[in-house]
């Protein structure tokens, strides 16, 4: 049971990441959403 629910929690987290990163590329702000995402998951700047 706990393989599916991670299965489902890593589908849901690209499906939202892709998501995003579509929705910053058409408002022209890719490279700030870059690099927020790298500050939330990996505490560093891009």
């Amino acid at each position: 049971m706990s393989h599916m629910l991670l299965s489902e929690h890593n589908l849901r987290f690209l499906s939202r990441l892709s998501e995003n990163i579509r929705k910053s590329i058409e408002e022209d702000r890719f490279m700030e959403y870059k690099k927020d995402f790298y500050s939330r998951y990996y505490d560093e700047e891009a």
